[in-house]
């Protein structure tokens, strides 16, 4: 829960208003990415792009799309107001405010471990968020964390690794030998000319 304090001109005492602020769902997918790709994640509650922001170890990334604004979710919003749950509360059922049709209308899960039919599932059950990201350009490559802040509060750090190739160590270049002198071949030696004969 976050504590503003509130200064009214005027006076001399100041007023603590408070803000409920939730812990969101997050999840990614896929968990590893190169810079510029898209990723998409879940959880939430999440309501649109403008009050939906994502970061990457604190690099701020394009958030492309929210959706979250299907009827599921909005017939879950109205479930909620209408059960009186606190904004946080994520175990809200309405059992006690809301008739057990209503309740079951609104917030009939799935048992553990049972096949999902949705039909059988509440508004709330039913309703999903999700996120388009594009992973900001100018990541170094290797593990990082990526978390995301909504209307109603922010996400836990998840674990993500980005994709690339570390830059290479620069090598110190080779000292240059100094060439050989090339040495020519020995001339062939002429042959003694033949040495006449004595008339006697």
């Amino acid at each position: 829960m976050l504590v503003i304090w509130a200064l009214f001109s005027g006076c001399a005492t100041s007023t603590p208003v408070e803000i409920e602020r939730c812990d969101l769902d997050f999840a990614v997918e896929p968990t590893s990415a190169a810079p510029g790709d898209t990723i998409f994640a879940s959880g939430g509650p999440f309501r649109n792009v403008r009050d939906t922001a994502v970061f990457f170890n604190g690099a701020r990334a394009e958030v492309v799309e929210v959706n979250g604004g299907n009827d599921d979710c909005l017939q879950c919003l109205a479930c909620r107001l209408e059960a009186d749950c606190e904004v946080c509360d994520e175990t809200c059922s309405g059992s006690q405010e809301l008739t057990g049709q209503r309740t079951q209308e609104c917030f009939a899960d799935a048992d553990p471990g049972a096949d999902v039919d949705k039909s059988t599932l509440g508004f709330c059950a039913r309703c999903t968020f999700s996120i388009e990201i594009v992973v900001p350009a100018d990541l170094p490559p290797g593990p990082t964390t990526v978390w995301a802040v909504g209307e109603i509060g922010t996400s836990e750090p998840v674990p993500f690794v980005v994709k690339g190739k570390a830059p290479k160590t620069p090598t110190t270049p080779k000292t240059p030998t100094t060439p050989k002198t090339p040495t020519g071949t020995t001339g062939v030696t002429g042959t003694t000319g033949d040495t006449g004969t004595t008339i006697p």
